[in-house]
């Protein structure tokens, strides 16, 4: 939102939402067509009552707007990262006023790190790396008042059939990057991401997942291994488990 909006614009009556041409691998739904924001508000709103959860993850990452004539003209002369700002602080006004939180993907300030300062203080970013952790993004946004989630992968763009050597290391980075940062209570903390999970074997991942829990739960490394299964599904079950009451 507006990322990833094939789902919308691919519908005849509301291609002409989109913004970045057809075969843009990840297009946009204009953010300055006139029709955009009450679909979106009408969307939110939907969600958000759909859902208990005081969070609303809004997406909005992976995405290149401004190409169409309208954003062109709308934002000439201002940086480029404005006008996606100026569309997430719109967003972020129908998810307030549906009750929410607002959660969003935090690659777009990661790259244009100057839009940080324009932003409302109360969104929640969530800093996705999949390879190396950078952790100087993270330390920025924290250092400018936003709280933060760091999301790993389990598996994200390639085809894998199992997590490997290298996702490991993701996930143990990015807990080792939080725990850093966990001072001042900004840091809410991970979510391990899994995308396309067809790709790859179910029961494959599930052992990652609970590695996972039970790095988190323990506040540190886990030692990998089959003999740590047991270990690790007993963290992961306690971790999900709902509070008492």
């Amino acid at each position: 939102m507006p990322d990833h909006a094939r789902a919308i614009t691919s519908l005849p009556q509301y291609a002409e939402l989109a913004d970045g041409g057809e075969g843009h691998g990840f297009n946009a739904i204009c953010p300055s067509h006139p029709r955009t924001l009450p679909l979106l508000k009408e969307i939110i709103a939907e969600v958000a009552e759909l859902f208990p959860s005081r969070y609303f993850h809004a997406g909005m990452d992976e995405v290149n707007v401004g190409d169409c004539p309208r954003c062109r003209r709308r934002s000439r002369g201002r940086p480029r990262w404005w006008l996606y700002a100026q569309h997430l602080k719109a967003i972020h006004q129908a998810v307030a006023a549906a009750g929410k939180e607002m959660i969003v993907w935090a690659d777009h300030v990661e790259h244009d790190p100057a839009m940080l300062k324009s932003l409302p203080r109360d969104l929640i970013l969530a800093h996705w790396q999949y390879r190396a952790i950078r952790p100087e993004p993270i330390r920025r946004s924290l250092r400018a008042g936003f709280r933060v989630i760091g999301c790993p992968a389990l598996c994200h763009s390639g085809d894998m059939i199992m997590p490997n050597r290298a996702n490991f290391e993701n996930m143990d980075a990015m807990a080792a990057t939080l725990r850093r940062g966990a001072r001042g209570g900004k840091v809410l903390g991970l979510v391990n991401t899994w995308w396309a999970p067809w790709r790859g074997l179910r029961d494959a991942y599930l052992p990652a997942a609970a590695y996972t829990a039970a790095m988190v739960r323990q506040a540190g490394p886990v030692r990998r291994g089959l003999h740590s299964w047991p270990a690790c599904a007993g963290n992961s079950s306690a971790s999900v488990a709902p509070p008492a009451g």
